[in-house]
């Protein structure tokens, strides 16, 4: 009975072993699935609410609010930088509510420098009070920002202020503008030291008395240590001294501190920096003096401007700069778009950034010709600097293959300080013939080839003279195996001969993405492959 149960055992374990080949076969020789089709991934804004710190400013919004920007002559002669704040003092801008008035028709100056300004509506101002005047042409300072002037008569549509610089005894203008919420308190020539011990209207005393809403210094440390006068241990207490007072006379006030620009390595003829081998070591004082402040008092906000803007590293020459120590139109106005991410209202609703655009394309497989779109990156929100790109197929007709490729060209980045364009060459694969090899699974293998020897081994243990009945079913199974792991198990791939079509005709979204030191964009093609 125990030798008749193991021959009736053994027919069975060869049938199964056999049909373990085939099956081994059937999986090798299923189609592979067809990859997934990628899915735009866009990248999420999130809104920040404004610190605490800055609540002065933002808090029940800030329509009718004064800025006073106080500083040496970084400040005083910044025009553009005065001119892209009062820019946004408009509706929808960053500064809405902030009055800058833009209705100058007219400056007249008399033989006592007295200038008499005409607006096209009635003035506002008062009596006493302080305003910034820009004029739009004319000579010598005349044409600038001036720091404030204080207004010594109303009448109608005009206002009189004495005028502090003299290069004519008379002059008109026709367009400018005036402001008495956005305040140039810069003065020429001043030190930290000598600001905060004087009693002129641009000290610190003058400061206390005009009561700002959110006051921008800037350093001020240029002219104490661009000389060697003062180190940094000398800067950092001019710095703690400044900032408790203000603290003290000005306990609703917020306090945007930033570091300066730094210098240029080479002296540009006016010999501002001596001994001009130590720019470096004094610009890490002007950068170091104001960090060591971030989170002395509540209302309080430490910016680095120098880093975000200038660069930590004394260059030869740069754009940025007019000379060794001052900032250049094109640097007053990056520094002045950096701080209104941080003071325009709504605040930090959205981060400064650019936008991203391309023309669409449409073109055949293997088209090398009318085969690039223009892309445009345009800054939002102030953004100024260099945008890296990048392109990637974000979705295409279902089960595409040969997916396009894309190239910038060298550099594939672009530098914005207005909209910038950069081209984004599309190629395509052209039909051809080839060889398509479709690989086995892991471990199918032996699985066909471990069928038919394990259909022949067990075969070898039934007795001579039980064989021949089980020999034609053997034979059967043995032969199948075989021919099934010849024909898709023999190989690692099989192989067919066919005439690839190239890339997939069809619609394409191209995402282009765009990275910045701070931030990053993503903007989209369209691409039609016919």
């Amino acid at each position: 009975m125990k030798y008749t149960s193991r021959i009736n055992l053994v027919p069975v374990l060869s049938v199964a072993a056999a049909a373990l080949g085939f099956a081994s076969c059937a999986l090798a020789a299923r189609p592979l699935p067809t990859p997934p089709t990628p899915m735009l991934q866009a990248k999420a804004e999130t809104a920040s609410a404004h610190p605490q710190s800055m609540a002065p400013w933002f808090d029940g919004g800030i329509a009718g609010k004064k800025i006073v920007a106080w500083g040496n002559s970084t400040i005083a002669n910044a025009y553009s930088f005065f001119d892209t704040l009062c820019d946004q003092a408009i509706p929808g801008g960053l500064l809405e509510g902030v009055e800058c008035r833009t209705d100058l028709l007219g400056v007249q100056a008399d033989a006592h420098q007295n200038v008499t300004v005409t607006l096209a509506a009635p003035v506002t101002y008062q009596v006493g009070q302080w305003v910034s005047v820009r004029f739009a042409s004319g000579e010598d300072m005349t044409r600038f920002w001036q720091p404030s002037v204080r207004i010594t008569a109303v009448e109608g549509n005009t206002f009189t202020y004495h005028r502090p610089y003299a290069p004519r005894t008379d002059y008109t203008e026709d367009s400018g503008r005036a402001s008495g919420s956005i305040l140039d308190y810069g003065t020429n020539g001043a030190t930290l030291a000598s600001l905060l011990t004087g009693s002129g209207p641009f000290s610190s005393k003058g400061v206390c008395d005009a009561k700002p809403d959110l006051l921008i210094v800037r350093g001020p440390l240029i002219n104490d240590v661009r000389q060697g006068r003062t180190d940094l241990s000398q800067a950092k207490q001019l710095e703690a001294q400044m900032l408790a007072l203000f603290a003290s006379c000005l306990p609703k006030t917020a306090i945007l501190l930033t570091t300066e620009n730094s210098f240029l390595a080479s002296d540009t003829g006016q010999h501002q920096v001596q001994p001009n081998a130590d720019a470096q070591e004094y610009t890490n004082i002007l950068r170091a003096a104001p960090l060591a402040m971030t989170g002395s008092y509540p209302n309080l906000n430490v910016l680095d401007v120098m880093q975000a803007i200038y660069g930590v590293r004394c260059p030869a020459s740069s754009e940025l700069m007019a000379n060794q120590i001052h900032p250049s139109a094109i640097g007053q106005v990056k520094e002045a778009n950096y701080l209104l991410r941080f003071i325009g209202f709504p605040p930090l609703q959205t981060v400064a950034s650019f936008n991203i655009r391309g023309t669409p394309v449409t073109l055949r497989p293997g088209q090398s010709t009318e085969n690039t779109s223009t892309i445009t990156v345009t800054s939002t929100q102030g953004f100024y600097g260099s945008v890296a790109l990048s392109a990637t197929v974000a979705s295409g007709p279902p089960g595409y293959v040969d997916p396009p490729a894309f190239s910038f060209g060298s550099p594939a980045s672009v530098t914005i300080a207005k909209p910038g364009t950069a081209y984004l060459t599309i190629s395509t694969a052209a039909p051809r013939a080839t060889s398509l090899y479709r690989p086995v699974p892991r471990g199918a293998p032996w699985l066909a080839g471990g069928g038919t020897a394990l259909g022949c081994l067990v075969l070898l243990g039934v007795p001579a003279r039980r064989r021949t009945w089980l020999r034609m079913l053997a034979a059967i199974a043995i032969l199948a195996s075989f021919i099934g792991g010849v024909s898709a198990c023999g190989s690692n791939r099989s192989v067919h001969s066919s005439n690839a079509a190239g890339t997939t005709p069809g619609d394409y979204i191209i995402t282009v993405t765009g990275s910045a030191s701070r931030t990053s964009g993503q903007g989209t093609v369209n691409l039609t492959v016919e």
